[in-house]
């Protein structure tokens, strides 16, 4: 089992379609790395969800989410996810990092220096001025 380590930021938390509910996080990341299920996205609507959790397993990018507001309709399924191939990433509008690390210290200190505010700052000026 070996793990490596990149970094993300500006995570989207305003994705129209998600997949769930899920009893638990290991839930909704067994269900985005099984190529023999593929359930079907609902609308998410007005429900408020917080991140709990984002992986890459097996080439699949994982945002786990929870309900905010749990009903009691809802039970113990308050787990949410959206995924999809790290080759998409760009397309969906998730950065990542151009590289790939071997510790979790290694990563999140290159995090810190490409994301610093000013960094953050000049990269967002960078997008707007190329969209034009």
């Amino acid at each position: 089992h070996n793990t490596v380590y990149r970094w993300s930021n500006d995570v989207n938390l305003t994705d129209s379609e998600i997949v769930g509910p899920f009893e638990s996080e290991a839930e909704c990341k067994q269900v985005a790395i099984d190529k023999t299920n593929d359930p079907s996205p609902t609308q998410r609507e007005e429900m408020e969800l917080e991140l709990v959790s984002v992986s890459i397993r097996e080439g699949m990018f994982i945002k786990v989410l929870k309900k905010k507001q749990p009903t009691k309709d809802d039970g113990e399924k308050v787990f949410y996810t959206v995924y999809f191939p790290v080759s998409d990433a760009e397309e969906c509008g998730q950065q990542l990092s151009p590289g790939i690390y071997l510790s979790r210290p290694e990563a999140v200190s290159d995090a810190n220096k490409k994301n610093s505010f000013k960094r953050s700052l000049l990269n967002k000026c960078e997008e707007e001025f190329n969209k034009q």
